[in-house]
């Protein structure tokens, strides 16, 4: 199975993050989780922090720069699956169809 990249945009996120790497991570097989932060001020960043001593994710924490699409952006110029994927963190449920259309590309 060809490598998965699934990106998560995120700004004050803090309360929803955490299940929705949880999940990518034991839905996905092959994945890489790359999570765009705009320098969160909930807390968000001191919990990513935190989760990277749990799971596998690229962390880019934006200063500068604000907004949806421009981090979809950055996260599409980190990632490295052959496969690339968004989701809103809060928006967790899309993640079980990811298997499916994996298996579908992978046809």
């Amino acid at each position: 199975m060809k490598k998965t990249s699934i990106i998560l945009c995120t700004y004050n996120e803090v309360n929803n993050i955490e299940e929705a790497i949880n999940l990518i991570s034991k839905t996905i097989k092959n994945v890489e989780i790359v999570v765009v932060d705009d320098s969160s001020k909930d807390g968000t960043l001191e919990k990513l922090h935190k989760l990277k001593s749990i799971f596998n994710f690229k962390l880019i924490i934006r200063k500068n720069e604000k907004g949806l699409a421009s981090a979809i952006k950055k996260g599409f110029s980190e990632s490295s699956g052959s496969y690339i994927g968004f989701i809103d963190v809060n928006s967790k449920d899309q993640i079980l169809h990811f298997e499916k259309l994996i298996s579908n590309l992978d046809n």
